[in-house]
């Protein structure tokens, strides 16, 4: 599979030893998106980090610093989710995590997510 990927020049990415391919149009490095359905909700684990990394920014961009239950709860209303269940609560306490990881949010004084500078 990874020869016929790489012969059709599709970027793959490696996230916590979760492939992801990318699109031959868009830069995994630069990629901003997220998906968003409104009739059909994705299982928690079918949402890949990237996208919970960048709805995360997304959430806080709209909202400012927030504390850890509140940026997952409005970060599950980015993807259009009512309830926050135990298996969405930790996928995106893992997509907070990348997002720290990939130092585009901190965790400030006061205990609150933030976008670094």
């Amino acid at each position: 599979t990874e020869k016929a990927l790489k012969a059709a020049r599709i970027k793959i990415t490696k996230v916590r030893g979760i492939s992801y391919c990318w699109g031959t149009s868009i830069d995994p490095k630069t990629y901003t998106g997220y998906h968003y359905h409104e009739e059909l909700k994705r299982d928690p684990e079918d949402l890949p980090l990237p996208e919970i990394r960048n709805a995360v920014i997304r959430t806080l961009l709209d909202n400012g610093p927030l504390t850890e239950d509140d940026l997952i709860f409005k970060t599950s209303r980015t993807f259009g989710y009512q309830r926050v269940g135990p298996n969405l609560k930790k996928r995106l306490a893992e997509g907070i995590d990348f997002a720290l990881y990939d130092k585009k949010i901190r965790l400030n004084k006061q205990k609150k997510y933030e976008l670094r500078d």
